[in-house]
């Protein structure tokens, strides 16, 4: 059974209505749309994605700086691949990516790892 939250008109954020939320809970809160637009995304995810990138970076940096050779490393096939993933404009880059990093699906994996 499903409640309508009680406290809804007025509230300025979304963590200070009761839950469960129903449709016209969110449109009260946030008009008619429910999803934010790019910008609002940008504005909010903007420190933490910077913040990720350079670590990123620098960690390639240490790697190329370390003696040795990693070239041939299938890892840095995979860094590259995800890396041309994320240059790539489009709406599910987070999915290709876990892709890149996943093993292809056996289907007898059960009897591979002996489950």
């Amino acid at each position: 059974m499903s409640r309508r939250p009680t406290r809804v008109a007025g509230a300025r954020s979304a963590s200070e209505i009761e839950y469960p939320l129903d449709v016209e809970a969110l449109i009260d809160l946030y008009g008619e749309t429910m999803s934010p637009d790019a910008l609002e995304v940008l504005d909010r995810e903007w420190l933490t994605v910077r913040a990720r990138l350079l670590e990123v970076a620098a960690a390639l940096d240490r790697i190329y700086r370390a003696e040795g050779s990693v070239a041939e490393d299938p890892r840095m096939e995979q860094i590259q691949e995800s890396l041309t993933l994320l240059a790539n404009p489009c709406d599910n880059r987070a999915a290709q990516l876990q892709m890149a990093f996943s093993l292809p699906y056996d289907p007898k994996w059960r009897e591979r790892y002996g489950v």
